[in-house]
């Protein structure tokens, strides 16, 4: 890079959409609670290896899973609805299945708990505060899933260890686990990244 290239890096400057801010508020408002009820599923808008399947199959072996409402957002392209809607037919769970939302803010600010793919969803999650159970489905996610692990963001985990770290919500120690996610998330992104980057570029043109 030129040696007078401003970089805008970090998830300070994380490009959200505006609905982001506007739910940032609310969102923490509703940390406050610390419950446990509704759970959010999202991984990713191809999922093409359907580790949402993956996460569903696992979480329903907990016997918390009746007593929470789930929430699973899939994007436009996910492939593999038939066999999700023939597993949740079979099921006991209580599932709503969304597909292309535009209110994705919205949705996470409703939901007391996430597991997600470690992705760029990640900051959207941080700005809302909510606590997040993180997988590493690709292999330009692993870093940022150790990374917010090692800080407390978030649960890195995988399919491997999901029941276990689900289930540590609701042991006696689970509302002081998920106050502390949320606390340390709130921390990293604020959503107001897009006008920071707005602020640079105004100030170079300015120059």
């Amino acid at each position: 890079l030129p040696i007078n290239c401003l970089l805008l890096l970090g998830p300070a400057f994380a490009l959200l959409r505006s609905e982001f801010k506007d739910w940032r508020e609310r969102s923490l408002e509703r940390r406050l609670d610390g419950s446990v009820e509704n759970i959010l599923i999202t991984t990713g808008g191809v999922d093409l290896n359907n580790h949402t399947l993956q996460v569903l199959k696992e979480i329903t072996k907990s016997e918390y899973a009746t007593k929470c409402t789930f929430t699973v957002v899939t994007g436009r392209s996910y492939p593999h609805i038939n066999s999700l809607n023939a597993f949740l037919q079979a099921s006991k769970l209580s599932v709503s299945v969304l597909s292309n939302v535009k209110n994705m803010a919205e949705i996470m600010s409703k939901s007391d708990l996430c597991i997600g793919a470690a992705g760029s969803t990640s900051w959207e999650r941080c700005c809302l505060a909510l606590p997040t159970i993180s997988l590493a489905i690709a292999e330009n996610q692993i870093e940022i899933a150790e990374q917010l692990g090692k800080r407390n963001v978030a649960i890195y985990s995988n399919i491997t260890n999901l029941l276990r770290n689900f289930e540590q919500f609701f042991d006696g120690s689970g509302k002081g686990l998920q106050r502390a996610l949320s606390a340390n998330a709130r921390k990293i992104c604020d959503g107001l990244g897009t006008l920071r980057v707005l602020e640079e570029l105004e100030k170079k043109f300015e120059n």
